[in-house]
């Protein structure tokens, strides 16, 4: 999967970097390099005050926390600072780069995200080239820096992230024809199943105004191990981002509000 910046825009006369992310590919934040750190505006809360996401004048052990409001839910980010490592990527090298944990705890409503923890590594005049994401019970993956504009030549501020390409969440594999359920099914997502057909259409399951529906979908899955799965649906069509890992499939399916869930063959 692949995460990126791509485009830049003006919001309350500060110039943003556009973020797009590594699940659905669409744009989720605006982004802006400032002496204290990384500022970010969610791209659903673009009228609210911006958040500093990355606080470069922590202290090791220190902790800045973000709440996020959105009654009767709430989301919380404590990120701290763990220290300084040497980070190796590939045949490169990155000295002292700050390690940071990201806390995601979500709060309210009926039904909510998976809670995850992120482990970011940002190296001087360059920015994230590591993160380590763990989310939810069984969702893990390691995304790394592969592609890094020439800072000199964009004019960029050190420890930007401004079209860093990360990589990584899954293995190489072409088998996913068949039927596939939750591994833990719970009251959020019992009534989903997918199931996959080798002419690369597929059937998503799920309860729909009350009663069980089967939507027509088509599919595809990538040489790093991601998928998309394009779902239509009676208002239009959704598109899920996921990967195969591990003969499991983790599909984000938090734009209908059933988080990332973890699928695995019906027996």
């Amino acid at each position: 999967m692949t995460e990126r910046y791509d485009g830049e825009e003006t919001i309350n006369g500060k110039k943003y970097f556009k973020h797009y992310g590594f699940t659905s590919g669409e744009l989720v934040s605006y982004d802006r390099k400032a002496k204290e750190g990384l500022f970010k505006v969610p791209v659903d809360n673009k009228d609210k005050p911006e958040e500093l996401t990355v606080p470069l004048f922590l202290k090791v052990g220190e902790t800045h926390t973000i709440k996020r409001e959105s009654a009767p839910k709430s989301l919380t980010i404590e990120t701290t600072l763990l220290g300084k490592e040497a980070v190796t990527i590939a045949d490169k090298k990155y000295e002292n780069c700050l390690k940071f944990s990201k806390k995601y705890s979500h709060a309210g409503g009926d039904s909510k995200p998976q809670d995850m923890e992120l482990i970011e590594y940002y190296a001087p005049n360059i920015g994230m080239v590591k993160s380590i994401r763990n989310i939810g019970k069984g969702y893990k993956g390691t995304l790394t820096l592969t592609n890094y504009a020439n800072e000199k030549k964009q004019n960029f501020s050190p420890l930007s992230r401004v079209l860093n390409i990360f990589a990584g969440f899954g293995k190489k594999s072409s088998r996913i024809e068949g039927k596939w359920v939750p591994e833990v099914p719970t009251p959020r997502t019992d009534d989903i199943a997918i199931e996959f057909f080798p002419d690369k259409t597929a059937i998503y399951q799920c309860m729909s105004d009350g009663s069980l529906g089967n939507f027509s979908a088509k599919w595809n899955i990538y040489d790093d191990g991601r998928i998309k799965l394009d779902v239509v649906f009676r208002g239009g069509t959704l598109a899920f981002m996921g990967a195969l890992e591990n003969d499991k499939i983790n599909l984000d399916l938090r734009s209908v509000t059933r988080g990332v869930v973890i699928f695995v063959r019906a027996k």
